[in-house]
């Protein structure tokens, strides 16, 4: 609707096209937002932030400087019970935020070193079931190439002794 200021009276009048418009509990709902005040914690934000220095398909290292102790960091990364957060090479606990997020603590104030790592359990699984295929595969040729050579050593039955 754009800029006012504080204490400036606005009408606003809606007039709907459709039957269907955005309801929550059959009530129109309008927000407010105060953009001095969202400023102000986007750069409260910023001075506290991870700072990625290398990141692969499963890993994120970097850093960040927390101001005090305590500190609960919240990240924008979906939360799977397959990542592992390490703070200064010490492994933290992880858990959900705001029911979608992962989310930790750290300690101590500081700049601190972090590796944020993906290893879902199916992956690992995966991994278990494949490589107990191969040595399996890898056995049954090992086994037949020695049966064959067994084979050919041993005499034949219908083959007589020689005197």
């Amino acid at each position: 609707l754009g800029k006012f200021s504080a204490g400036e009276t606005i009408t606003i009048t809606l007039t709907l096209k459709e039957s269907n418009f955005y309801v929550k509990n059959d009530e129109f709902v309008l927000y407010y937002m105060d953009t001095s005040q969202f400023q102000y914690a986007m750069n409260n934000l910023a001075t506290e932030q991870f700072i990625i220095e290398d990141y692969t398909e499963t890993k994120l290292e970097g850093s960040i400087t927390t101001a005090s102790a305590g500190e609960t960091v919240l990240t924008t990364i979906p939360y799977d019970e397959g990542w592992q957060v390490l703070v200064d090479g010490e492994p933290v606990e992880v858990f959900k935020a705001v029911d979608a997020l992962i989310a930790f603590d750290i300690e101590e104030a500081g700049t601190h070193t972090l590796t944020l790592r993906y290893a879902p359990r199916i992956v690992m699984l995966g991994a278990a079931v494949s490589l107990f295929s191969t040595l399996l595969f890898v056995g049954i040729i090992v086994y037949e190439n020695f049966s064959k050579k067994k084979k050919q050593t041993l005499p034949h039955p219908t083959e007589s002794k020689a005197s």
